[in-house]
């Protein structure tokens, strides 16, 4: 028969103990929950947290490049929509001239009506 020291036997009972719980662990990190009742992932993200950087479904750098791109230009549209839209509805309610219509010298019309209009619009 041969006999451990008594070492060896508490670093053995240590090291199952530990491999249980690491085991524990993974069973609990893939069991299925209801993802009604799931609140570990309920951090809400910000949009702009995630530009430029790599997400899981990102396969190549380019795909990162490429998300980014286009939620940029979505959000640079969205804003263009809404200065489009509170523009027009300043210029309804307001002193300031229309757009003009692109005719010689238009331009340089515009910009003398738009220099004699109160600077007020903010």
């Amino acid at each position: 028969m041969v006999a451990f020291s008594q070492t060896v036997v508490a670093e053995f009972e240590s090291h199952a103990a530990s491999l249980r719980e690491a085991a524990r662990a993974r069973r609990d990190a893939v069991q299925l929950r209801a993802s009604v009742n799931d609140s570990t992932d309920g951090v809400a993200v910000d949009i702009k947290d995630t530009l430029g950087v790599r997400q899981p479904g990102d396969k190549w750098a380019g795909c990162t490049n490429l998300r980014t791109l286009r939620t940029l230009l979505s959000m640079v549209g969205m804003l263009m929509n809404a200065f489009n839209h509170l523009l027009t509805v300043t210029r309804a309610n307001s002193v300031l001239p229309s757009p003009p219509h692109p005719d010689d010298r238009g331009f340089e019309r515009y910009a003398r009506a738009l220099a004699a209009a109160p600077t007020a619009l903010c």
